[in-house]
């Protein structure tokens, strides 16, 4: 559409050149003037009409660059905009999730401080939040006695939660116990399973020895016997 404009009104420029170049060509014969050999009239007319569609060709496209220019802007914003609402929308999910997250983490804790508290309070019989030796003591016989399948060595000792050596042990020295234990028994389930894994380790290269032997074996008796001289060549 908008060439068609445009060829419109380069013809339309040249077509008024050419009218003006005709009347002045009457008016010069009219008046008696001598009909000039070349046509200046004709070629300044067609310079003009280029010069003018030239410039209206030029008006056309900037005007239409510029609409280009201004479309793409308004797209690019309404992009970093959705951008920026799905960022928003994310974090808020994630502060939500992240907020569930902390609020059922306090609950564990909380609820693992108030199992630790219960088990400190049961050796502390005069409720003063101190547990002497002789309460120790007291409460583990009694803990033994409902519990006869174990004994004494399978209890920690009163040294192992007195940790300050005081004679008394708190709440924080008992905590601290538990959670030395909790890390003692996570190392030593990372050690067995590490034995566990070269075990299997081992136990899958005896397997593949075994493979490779019957391969190389013609028959039962020669594999026996291939058998046999790696076990002698072993206990060498």
């Amino acid at each position: 559409m908008k060439f068609m404009i445009y060829i419109s009104l380069i013809l339309i420029a040249f077509f008024l050149s050419c009218i003006s170049c005709q009347d002045y060509a009457e008016y010069a014969r009219g008046a008696g003037l001598p009909k000039r050999k070349n046509n200046r009239g004709v070629v300044v007319a067609s310079i003009i009409s280029g010069v003018l569609g030239s410039f209206i060709g030029s008006w056309l496209t900037s005007k239409s660059l510029k609409k280009k220019y201004d479309k793409d802007r308004k797209d690019l914003l309404q992009y970093i905009e959705l951008q920026n609402d799905l960022y928003k929308q994310r974090d808020a999910e994630w502060q939500k999730e992240y907020t569930k997250l902390y609020k059922a983490y306090e609950e564990i804790e909380k609820e693992s401080l108030e199992r630790d508290y219960e088990e400190f309070k049961a050796p502390d019989t005069n409720n003063d939040d101190m547990i002497t030796r002789t309460e120790f003591n007291t409460y583990v016989k009694k803990y033994l006695s409902s519990f006869p399948e174990l004994s004494e060595k399978d209890f920690p000792t009163f040294e192992e939660f007195d940790m300050n050596s005081d004679g008394i042990v708190s709440f924080d020295e008992w905590q601290t116990y538990l959670y030395l234990q909790k890390q003692k028994e996570a190392l030593e389930k990372k050690s067995n399973d590490k034995k566990a894994s070269n075990s299997d380790s081992s136990y899958y290269d005896l397997l593949n020895a075994l493979y490779d032997q019957s391969n190389t074996a013609d028959s039962f008796n020669s594999l026996n016997q291939n058998i046999a001289s790696n076990s002698r060549g072993t206990r060498r």
